[in-house]
C-alpha cells in the first residue's frame, strides 16, 4: 500500500494487501489488517456475502470518505462522515455487487488514502 501526503510531498510504502504473495495479500482470514501513520484499518468478513464492515482507529476528529471500487477503478459505493477518537466502524452493503474483487479506500481530509482488497462471494 502506498500512502501519499500531498501537503508534505511524501510518499511512503506500506504492505500492499492486493499484491500476490504478500504476507497477508492472499491469506484467507476473517480480518485483514494494515497499520500506517496513525491508522489501523480492517475489513471483515473477507470474503463477504452481503455486508462488510470497515473499522479504523483515529486519534483525532476529522472528515473521511470510504469508497468501494471495482478493479477498473469505477466507484460503486461512497460514504462520507466524521470520525470519532478511537475506533470507527462503517457497514457496507455489498449485496447488489457481483461476485469478484473490489478495492475499499479510506480517504481522510488531507487526501491520505489507504486501501484494502475485498472479496465478494
Amino acid at each position: 500500500m502506498y500512502v501519499s501526503d500531498r501537503y508534505n510531498n511524501r510518499v511512503q510504502k506500506f504492505l500492499k494487501l492486493t499484491e500476490p504473495n504478500s504476507e497477508l495479500g492472499n491469506s484467507v482470514q476473517n480480518k485483514k489488517q494494515i497499520e500506517s501513520i496513525n491508522h489501523q484499518i480492517n475489513i471483515y468478513p473477507n470474503p463477504a456475502n452481503n455486508t462488510a464492515s470497515v473499522t479504523f482507529m483515529e486519534n483525532k476528529i476529522e472528515s473521511y470518505t470510504i469508497q468501494v471500487t471495482d478493479i477498473s477503478g469505477k466507484i460503486l459505493l461512497q460514504k462520507s462522515n466524521t470520525s470519532t477518537i478511537g475506533e470507527n466502524k462503517i457497514n457496507l452493503d455489498i449485496s447488489k455487487f457481483e461476485k469478484g474483487t473490489y478495492i475499499v479506500y479510506l480517504i481522510n481530509k488531507e487526501m491520505v488514502k489507504m486501501s484494502l482488497k475485498l472479496l465478494k462471494q
